[in-house]
């Protein structure tokens, strides 16, 4: 069974990079031309992306709160992903981002809960204070100090 989930990965994989590779067609207009309003496309404005951990009653509602921030679909996107509650699909999410973190990519923002061993599902940062120490997070005291309304 897990083999045969594993080359059906492997294989949807292949598929998605050989489709992304294929030529672009010229007629199509790039994301950053302007559109008849003057506009760029959205896919030309910077990307903010998030990844929430929360319980699932409590993600529902700060995806829902995300389309209100100033600034969202005119001046940057927001991106959200949303971790899987359980089970082995959560393992992978986890280990997946966890790797990207660790190479300097991963989400811009996290929003999670405060893991308590024993108590539900594994957390994203088991030791936040140690990751925190390590310099895995950009450090913020600068933007802090700086800050206009704090």
């Amino acid at each position: 069974m897990r083999k045969s989930i594993f080359i059906a990965l492997v294989s949807l994989l292949l598929a998605v990079l050989l489709i992304s590779c294929g030529s672009k067609n010229q007629d199509d207009p790039t994301p950053s031309q302007p559109d008849q309003s003057g506009r760029t496309d959205k896919l030309s404005l910077p990307q903010l992306s998030v990844l929430v951990d929360l319980p699932s009653a409590d993600s529902g509602s700060i995806d829902g709160f995300f389309p209100y921030v100033p600034g969202n679909g005119k001046d940057f996107l927001i991106i959200t992903e949303t971790l899987p509650p359980e089970g082995q699909e959560r393992s992978a999410a986890l280990s997946r981002i966890r790797t990207e973190v660790l190479a300097g990519k991963g989400p811009d923002v996290f929003i999670c809960t405060c893991w308590a061993p024993g108590i539900g599902e594994e957390g994203l940062f088991k030791f936040p204070n140690q990751a925190m120490e390590n310099r895995i997070f950009l450090p913020l005291d600068d933007y802090i100090s700086q800050a206009k309304y704090m």
